[in-house]
């Protein structure tokens, strides 16, 4: 590989780190997983994130940094379109000026979990994991491939 071809992926990735960088996705994932909150500014961190590589030509030119790269962003849709699917039963739990806190009601008593909320809440712990895993592979193919 050429430092011709280099060069666009390193912008990409610069650019991209600087809208959701590795501690803000590790942090909404965290407060996912193990309070099965978030922050609002989280998703739209993520949503922004994942949205730079889906328009344009924000695509990386090396195959493999590409394939990861389009892993991970199916990784956190899947996650985001969960959260979307569980908005019936999200709760306002703080309000900031520039932010708000949702809280998934999950696993509340014996009902709750026979109507399903233990396998949401199983299911939210499956895709953070996914997308963590995902996002893992995408910053060492990051390393691999961009020297950085």
């Amino acid at each position: 590989m050429t430092d011709e071809t280099r060069m666009p992926d390193t912008e990409l990735f610069r650019t991209s780190d600087s809208m959701m960088n590795e501690g803000g996705l590790e942090s909404f994932l965290h407060d996912l997983e193990t309070e099965q909150v978030f922050w609002n500014s989280g998703v739209v961190g993520v949503t922004q994130f994942i949205g730079f590589f889906n328009t344009g030509n924000n695509q990386y030119a090396e195959p493999g940094l590409r394939e990861a790269c389009d892993n991970m962003c199916r990784a956190f849709i899947e996650i985001l379109d969960f959260l979307v699917c569980q908005s019936q039963s999200m709760d306002t739990l703080e309000f900031t000026a520039d932010d708000t806190k949702f809280g998934l009601s999950m696993c509340i008593d014996a009902d709750a979990r026979q109507s399903g909320i233990e396998v949401s809440k199983e299911r939210l712990h499956s895709l953070a994991k996914a997308s963590r895993e995902a996002y893992a592979a995408y910053r060492a193919a990051v390393k691999k491939t961009l020297s950085l």
